[in-house]
């Protein structure tokens, strides 16, 4: 299928130019000028076409909409932060957002609708889940219970992010401060994390990108970009 008559964004001269896009199934397979009288050509005359956005923070559990942001599913029936999250998901792509970075879900309903956009059963982004949010022990977790993940000391910190992991993550979120939504309690510029606790957590996500082969009858580290 061709896209017609449109202008396309060319990063590396930083402006539009006048292009014809052909489509595969799978993706772009051409940038160029559409063959006379291409079956299936839809006109885009007049239209800018941009490449996907990414957007490296947001929260499709949370809904933004609501004036009290603090508890916001305290009385939710089963299901519905799921169907709010995939209909949140389904905006972003709406929107242009083809890559999202979900830094902070809700018991893990986010990479529930991550597995269901990747199974091509509900549209949306591609979705980089943390899970569980990793943080000290604090008066905040009352306000985001299925977000925030309570550990304290490296070792608690590790399991808590391997805790993750196991539950489907792609990365590891630290709140190396306080957040600016909180309890009168938590300070959003004080340090909360200490730096061996965070080592700690990043040690853990590290590990997900390294893997072992043996060559020449030696085992050898194998670590993936």
């Amino acid at each position: 299928m061709w896209l017609k008559g449109g202008r396309v964004y060319d990063h590396r001269k930083g402006g539009f130019r006048a292009a014809d896009i052909r489509l595969d199934g799978t993706g772009i397979a051409e940038i160029g000028k559409a063959p006379r009288g291409a079956k299936g050509a839809i006109d885009l005359e007049g239209a800018y076409l941009l490449p996907g956005f990414f957007d490296c923070h947001v929260h499709i559990t949370l809904d933004t909409t609501a004036a009290d942001p603090n508890d916001p599913w305290g009385n939710a029936l089963p299901g519905t932060i799921a169907l709010h999250a995939a209909r949140m998901a389904g905006k972003l792509l709406d929107c242009g957002i083809t890559t999202a970075r979900e830094v902070g879900g809700w018991d893990y309903h986010e990479i529930a609708v991550r597995e269901a956009i990747n199974a091509g059963h509900i549209p949306g982004p591609r979705l980089y889940c943390a899970g569980r949010l990793l943080s000290i022990t604090t008066s905040t977790t009352a306000y985001y219970r299925g977000m925030y993940e309570e550990a304290d000391g490296v070792e608690a910190v590790r399991a808590a992010a391997r805790k993750q992991l196991s539950m489907g993550a792609d990365l590891i979120k630290v709140m190396a401060t306080g957040a600016i939504t909180s309890t009168k309690y938590e300070k959003a510029e004080a340090i909360q994390y200490r730096l061996e606790e965070i080592r700690a957590a990043v040690e853990i996500a590290a590990l997900r990108r390294v893997s072992f082969v043996m060559k020449d009858g030696r085992i050898h580290r194998n670590d993936r970009a």
